[in-house]
């Protein structure tokens, strides 16, 4: 008897020992993006915001280190230290991420989160090594789209939700397919993608020039998917429009649209206009805030904003001085509300 009580006492010893180190590794970890976000106040409060509500904090895993990945030529798995991160999409329990190999020796690959936990899950090898700069899921017909590699137009690659919780490839290396392309037209290639109501926006980044975006219809694109009576594998848009330089992702809220901006180790940007607007100028935004660098694509969901970033990966870490290998969440309604400090077409100052 007293030596199973001295078992339990313990275990019991060993489990609170254990559930102290992850808290106080979960405030450290709270602590050093407070200070990496102190140069952008704005962002601060929302992140704080969101932190006070018990939103789960996604971590990326391997940046530094390496993450499990598929030879390209071999298909077989191995160890990459160059994956970076592009893409990002939720649905109604996972979180995707997309990530390419910066040194073009692995596959692209999805990772997949639990979005009530955070707790990472797994990767999903993709074919080839295309740079996967957009996702988005249709959670109407439970299906990831991801922007592929197209020749002179847009492309794009659906997978059901169904497939990529029953993938093998990270034991196997063999990548998953794809149960539908379709050819985007308008667009002489995908760089982001996204969802508002019945229509399907994707876009192409400019370094320097206007870049260009273009809307699709989602019935169509989902009938593709169904087999239905669509069966063309070419989109034609309903619209398309000039946008600005440095686009890296879009994402709706209601009655705004939201472009984030960004190249290089310098300060992001996130400009925020009416839906309706036509003519998409920077000094034309009704909010412009200023993000740390290297932010990739944005998504809002449940008035969060959820925001990824590639500056943990290798190739880009030593460039900023506070990389970030999480998915930020602020809450929307804190950046827009009146208390940030920000003013109609002014930006918000560090």
């Amino acid at each position: 008897m007293n030596r199973t009580l001295g078992f339990t006492i313990v275990v019991f010893g060993i489990c609170l020992f254990l559930l102290w180190r992850h808290y106080h590794k979960a405030k450290q970890e709270q602590r050093m993006i407070l200070a990496q976000l102190k140069r952008y106040p704005a962002v601060q409060h929302a992140w704080a915001a969101a932190l006070e509500d018990g939103d789960p904090v996604i971590e990326i895993p391997g940046l530094a280190t390496g993450i499990k990945a598929s030879l390209a030529d071999a298909h077989t798995v191995d160890m990459c230290g160059q994956m970076t991160p592009q893409g990002l999409a939720l649905s109604k329990d996972w979180v995707f991420i997309s990530m390419y190999c910066n040194d073009h020796q692995h596959h692209s690959q999805i990772l997949l989160f639990d979005r009530h936990t955070g707790a990472y899950s797994k990767p999903v090898i993709l074919p080839k090594k295309p740079h996967v700069g957009g996702l988005v899921y249709d959670e109407q017909q439970e299906v990831l789209w991801v922007t592929i590699t197209g020749s002179e137009s847009g492309r794009i690659g659906g997978i059901p939700l169904a497939t990529l919780l029953a993938d093998t490839s990270a034991q196997t290396g063999q990548p998953v397919r794809f149960d539908r392309r379709l050819e985007l037209l308008g667009i002489d290639r995908a760089s982001y993608l996204t969802m508002d109501q019945e229509k399907v926006v994707a876009g192409s980044f400019s370094l320097r020039g206007a870049g260009k975006c273009a809307a699709y219809s989602r019935q169509f694109l989902q009938d593709a998917m169904a087999g239905g009576s669509t069966q063309k594998s070419q989109m034609l848009p309903n619209e398309t429009n000039s946008t600005l330089t440095k686009v890296q992702s879009v994402a709706y809220a209601k009655d705004w649209l939201l472009i984030a901006r960004s190249f290089g180790p310098g300060a992001s940007e996130l400009l925020v206009f009416p839906k309706t607007t036509a003519n998409l100028k920077r000094n034309s935004a009704a909010f412009r805030f200023r993000f740390p660098p290297y932010l990739e694509q944005v998504v809002v969901e449940d008035q969060r904003l959820y925001c990824l970033f590639e500056s943990g990966a290798a190739a880009y870490r030593h460039k900023t001085k506070w990389p970030i290998d999480t998915v930020l969440v602020l809450d929307l309604s804190t950046l827009l509300h009146k208390k940030t400090g920000f003013k109609r077409n002014r930006r918000i100052k560090s």
